[in-house]
């Protein structure tokens, strides 16, 4: 068996994430590369790909490539900077599985929160009027929060999706 390991990271997160899952994956044939570096010509039977949310789902440069794993064992990962609701994390693993080719064999997805730019807060406080003030003070304690994200608990979890995953059967 082959694995690959192909991700997008923004701000380190999910960078973080594939490298844990790198080094949980048992398979001797294996490879971490971000999506800039990926040569389309390796092949693999298996292939863990990472991305960070982007409004609910990933960056087209995922879409296309998840395009491109026709007949392949696939697993999703990534974060996002809400904080683990699993209704959440489920639309944006359906909108980012869309993408799959009907012909793989899917094998979940791993989600957690990740920090976001220290932009994404700026423009919070920006926000922020007496109209809203609840709603942002809201958005800024989630923004806090995901700061101390991926944390030790994730990672974890991240490699515990991985060894599961390289397990099933299709």
């Amino acid at each position: 068996m082959s694995t690959r390991i192909i991700y997008t990271s923004r701000t380190g997160n999910t960078k973080m994430l594939a490298q844990r899952i790198f080094e949980a994956v048992e398979d001797d044939d294996k490879n971490i590369c971000p999506i800039e570096e990926w040569q389309h010509d390796t092949e693999a039977d298996t292939y863990f790909v990472g991305f960070w949310n982007n409004r609910g789902t990933c960056g087209l440069e995922i879409c296309d490539l998840l395009d491109e794993l026709d007949g392949r064992r696939v697993a999703l990962f990534g974060t996002c900077g809400m904080p683990d609701n699993h209704d959440y994390y489920r639309t944006v693993e359906d909108a980012v599985k869309v993408w799959l080719p009907d012909h793989v064999d899917y094998l979940g997805c791993f989600l957690c929160q990740g920090k976001m730019p220290m932009s994404t807060r700026r423009k919070f406080e920006e926000m922020r009027n007496e109209n809203n003030a609840r709603e942002i003070d809201a958005c800024i304690r989630n923004f806090d929060a995901a700061l101390l994200h991926p944390d030790e608990d994730d990672l974890h979890r991240a490699a515990e999706f991985a060894r599961n995953a390289g397990k099933r059967q299709g």
